[in-house]
């Protein structure tokens, strides 16, 4: 992973993945830009809008052998996906892309947000789980591991995942 990413934080701890990705978005229904969704990020000297609280990132009973990572991703609507980064030809048979140099590959399109320690290290949004906080027995309840991931994502970012119906 190390080599692959190598800007990515990978904990000394490290020592298993299990990608689940490939379950949420099947082969046969793939991934659809239906609803436009972008992230803004602020400067970060703008004072914060919620408190750190400590407890929460980092309880006291935090157990790594669970952990949750989350990918928040960021997509244009699909028109504008289309026309950005695709030739158009319109009923003249011209390309109704003003200048073809314009054009962005659609990953310069899609982003993910991601969390930055110091410079230039990087590391996904999540954290351990914590069995007050939490709940027990994550490895056969899904909820608990989904309260996790509300709560990480709560505390590292301030966006409420809670309302989320698709994990």
């Amino acid at each position: 992973i190390r080599s692959r990413y190598t800007r990515l934080h990978i904990p000394s701890d490290f020592y298993h993945a299990s990608y689940a990705w490939h379950q949420s978005i099947p082969l046969d229904h793939p991934l659809k830009f239906i609803t436009p969704c972008s992230f803004h990020i602020f400067n970060k000297n703008v004072p914060r809008l919620f408190d750190d609280n400590v407890s929460i990132i980092d309880p006291p009973d935090a157990d790594y052998t669970w952990n949750v990572r989350i990918m928040l991703m960021s997509t244009p609507d699909i028109q504008t996906l289309i026309s950005r980064s695709c030739l158009i030809n319109n009923e003249n048979g011209k390309s109704a892309t003003i200048n073809p140099d314009d054009l962005e590959h659609p990953t310069k399109l899609i982003k993910f947000l991601v969390g930055v320690r110091h410079q230039n290290e990087y590391f996904p949004i999540g954290g351990p789980w914590s069995k007050s906080l939490d709940g027990a027995n994550p490895e056969s309840d899904p909820q608990v591991l989904r309260r996790t991931a509300i709560r990480c994502v709560q505390a590292q970012t301030g966006m409420d995942l809670s309302k989320c119906i698709q994990w």
